[in-house]
């Protein structure tokens, strides 16, 4: 079968490209952003003693004296692991080799347990508070709340969804905030204080994604005349964008304290859509050299030209959650602070994900596919307690434990967010030093599982897998599904240095 004849096979294999492109995780919100509330397991929405209110709740700023700087680092990594649960070994049979003998060999289709690469991951964290005479302060924050990392082995199964991915977001947020009850006090110290809060958030967002494309099937179709390539990995092609983009939001909090007994806080932040505009480089595969493949299409009739090109421009949107943190903190025991805090995340805007092809605009047009990709995630929740007790040379002791759910359904689960719902262990120190420095610790270990299922589902009388990702796209192409359980363990690191003036 000549190239011409393999259009419509490589216009289905390419289709796979849109599922990949996805730079991003679903609960891919990060809240480890200053080593106090880290310890505390993000419990510090009520909080008010720690530049790191600004990311948690900046109406809270209002109870910070004087100026206050703090700077710090999460070092996270994480473990990754996948344990296959695929039944079936495929192979392509009566393969001619180059040395003219004939033979079967093995098609990855989710039967070999991997580990993930391993990798480090650092987002920084920078807070800048001053208060105005009792009732005004403004902050500044620094910081990346939406991160994603994903690195799988090159050949591992499921390396036609995913091989790599890497997500940064930083976000700039200055913010102005009053507390509403001094002013109305005037130089009068009320018996509570009542802040409000406003900030505009602008997000810089540069994304990475590394992907197998799968010419298995095409390899077979062109076996009459070309020796079948004795390695597996040497009939992949690769696909691999890095791109960036920017949004522009905002949030707003309220902060409620009646001193020496109780304190509460409320934060929202505006969901927003972050364009990513990128180049992505295409290889493929050394044995297979002819750029283009088109013509008359299958015997069905349709017709399908397209062209692979070395490189070209894409783009695509993702949607970024609107984020609530709520929680309330018992400030009656002397130097003990107990805290409650929940975080729920809105991902319904996040129904699909479609990535558009420069090539597609050009004379003659690449015709890469550009469907979009069923994601339909749905709300999430984090529910935390915290608790931090100040001994008498000024040394705190903190710890924290939290819950974290998962908002990715089953019908959509893939290894680029191998996500589930996740236990927190916290523990944390920190302590004046030289007076006007302060150094703060936290440790965090996280640990989830997630399944991606080989369920089926009956439609129009066949039984087909409620989860399609990595399926085969038709019987001439036995893509790996990568079916098995995900389980993650992250230990994560907070230090921060601060600064009062």
């Amino acid at each position: 079968m000549g190239a011409r004849r393999l259009a419509p096979f490589a216009a289905l294999l390419l289709g796979l490209l849109a599922p990949g492109e996805e730079a991003r995780a679903g609960g891919f919100v990060l809240y480890e952003f200053g080593a106090g509330a880290t310890g505390m397991c993000g419990a510090q929405t009520a909080g008010a003693d720690d530049p790191a209110v600004l990311f948690f709740n900046p109406a809270a700023i209002t109870r910070l004296e004087r100026t206050r700087l703090a700077l710090g680092v999460s070092l996270i990594k994480p473990v990754s692991d996948y344990a296959a649960n695929g039944d079936e070994v495929k192979t392509w049979s009566g393969i001619k080799y180059a040395d003219g003998t004939t033979g079967d060999v093995i098609v990855s289709d989710g039967t070999h347990s991997v580990d993930q690469e391993p990798a480090l991951f650092t987002p920084p964290h920078l807070y800048a508070t001053h208060r105005f005479g009792k009732a005004v302060s403004f902050g500044f924050g620094l910081f990346t709340p939406y991160g994603l990392g994903v690195n799988w082995p090159r050949t591992w199964d499921g390396r036609y969804i995913i091989k790599q991915v890497n997500l940064e977001t930083f976000t700039f947020n200055p913010v102005l905030a009053v507390d509403l009850a001094q002013l109305l006090a005037g130089q009068e110290d009320p018996f509570l204080h009542f802040s409000v809060a406003v900030g505009y958030m602008g997000n810089y967002s540069r994304a990475l994604l590394d992907k197998n494309t799968d010419w298995r099937g095409l390899a077979k179709q062109m076996n009459s005349f070309e020796p079948y390539p004795v390695n597996e990995a040497d009939l992949d092609g690769i696909v691999r964008m890095e791109g960036t983009g920017w949004a522009n939001s905002f949030n707003a909090a309220v902060h409620l304290e009646i001193p020496k007994l109780i304190s509460a806080g409320f934060q929202y932040r505006h969901h927003f859509e972050l364009k990513y505009d990128g180049t992505a480089e295409m290889e493929m595969p050394d044995w297979f050299t002819q750029p283009t493949m088109g013509g008359a299409g299958p015997a069905k009739g349709a017709a399908t030209s397209m062209i692979w090109p070395k490189e070209t421009d894409g783009t695509t949107t993702m949607y970024m959650p609107t984020l609530y943190n709520m929680g309330v903190a018992l400030l009656v025991i002397p130097n003990l602070v107990i805290e409650a805090d929940l975080f729920l995340e809105d991902y319904t805007s996040y129904e699909e994900l479609k990535l558009e092809w420069g090539c597609n605009d050009e004379s003659p047009p690449c015709n890469i596919p550009e469907d979009p990709t069923p994601k339909d995630w749905t709300w999430n929740y984090q529910a935390v307690i915290g608790a931090a007790y100040t001994l008498q040379n000024d040394l705190t002791l903190r710890l924290g434990f939290g819950r974290v759910g998962s908002p990715v359904p089953e019908e959509t689960y893939d290894p680029v967010l191998p996500d589930g719902e996740r236990t927190l262990v916290t523990l944390g120190a920190g302590m004046p030093f030289l007076g006007m420095f302060r150094w703060d610790l936290g440790y965090m270990f996280a640990y989830w599982q997630g399944e991606k299922t080989g369920a089926t589902k009956l439609v129009d009388g066949k039984e087909v897998p409620v989860n399609d990702a990595g399926a085969p796209s038709n019987t001439n192409v036995l893509n790996g599904r990568a079916i098995g359980k995900y389980t993650t363990m992250s230990h994560i690191l907070a230090l921060t240095i601060g600064a009062e003036f």
